[in-house]
């Protein structure tokens, strides 16, 4: 179980990440709109999981894939921008990953709507 402490800075995460997304990556291959759903940082705080939703139109898996080689791609830049920003002892390594909650959520809604109206 996470510390007050490591949760306070996996939220502060979160949202400095999220912003640096939205107004510092400029790269065109960035096809969908890229939400930081949550951040899981390691126990010594050298390292952290960036999960992120991508929502694309036309919802191709290899869109989604290529979203996430640009993060991980940005991932140094955007620790940098975070040293500027966040004053801790040491900015964590970050690794993106997709976070299929949500798509999976949306499934499950889907299949109760539908079982909803054939009773």
């Amino acid at each position: 179980m996470a510390s007050r402490r490591t949760e306070k800075i996996e939220s502060l995460l979160q949202q400095e990440i999220a912003a640096i997304i939205q107004k510092e990556i400029k790269d065109p291959r960035l096809s969908g709109m890229v939400s930081v759903t949550r951040v899981e940082c390691a126990p010594d705080m050298r390292n952290a999981a960036v999960f992120v939703s991508v929502f694309s139109l036309d919802k191709i898996e290899e869109h989604r894939e290529t979203d996430l080689e640009v993060l991980n791609h940005s991932a140094k830049y955007i620790m940098f921008l975070l040293s500027k920003k966040i004053e801790i002892r040491y900015i964590p390594e970050l690794v993106f990953k997709i976070d299929r909650s949500i798509e999976q959520a949306s499934r499950v809604i889907d299949i109760l709507n539908r079982n909803k109206k054939k009773t």
